[in-house]
């Protein structure tokens, strides 16, 4: 289990007032084929990885059912209806693309970036409509101070 992670959960958690309600819905970047291939292609450029702290929905259950009689826990997947690969690629520069961007010289931007496409093409299929669908998995959880 990850220590940081554990820590701020339950720092926040009991910081709450004694009838507080700990609501949180985070990504689950593990299960996302953008994000697999992402570190792939940014250990063959020797790029460090983002690491992401965050606690699987057993370890989160674990953690805060000690403390709550009343906690619920779901996972649901949002899709975004993009109109093309760039439009993935612009999705995630603002977030989790930058991190790799800003430890590649600028000049090897538009080749990264060539090769991420290259490796997500085969998992987001064209709709009928031409639109692409970027899946956006969620973990949520409620857990009631008692």
């Amino acid at each position: 289990m990850d220590r940081e992670s554990r820590e701020i959960v339950l720092n926040v958690f009991n910081s709450l007032d004694s009838s507080g309600i700990f609501a949180v819905q985070m990504p689950i970047n593990e299960i996302s084929i953008f994000h697999q291939k992402l570190k792939e292609l940014a250990t063959t450029y020797h790029l460090n990885t983002r690491i992401f702290h965050s606690l699987s929905y057993m370890e989160y259950y674990d953690l805060l059912s000690k403390y709550s009689n009343d906690f619920v826990i779901w996972n649901s997947t949002y899709y975004h209806i993009l109109d093309d690969l760039d439009s993935i690629i612009e999705w995630y520069k603002g977030s989790g693309l930058r991190t790799y961007l800003n430890q590649l010289d600028t000049s090897l931007h538009t080749e990264f970036i060539g090769k991420l496409k290259d490796k997500i093409s085969l998992y987001f299929n064209k709709q009928d409509n031409g639109k692409l669908m970027l899946p956006m998995n969620r973990l949520f959880f409620v857990a009631n101070k008692t």
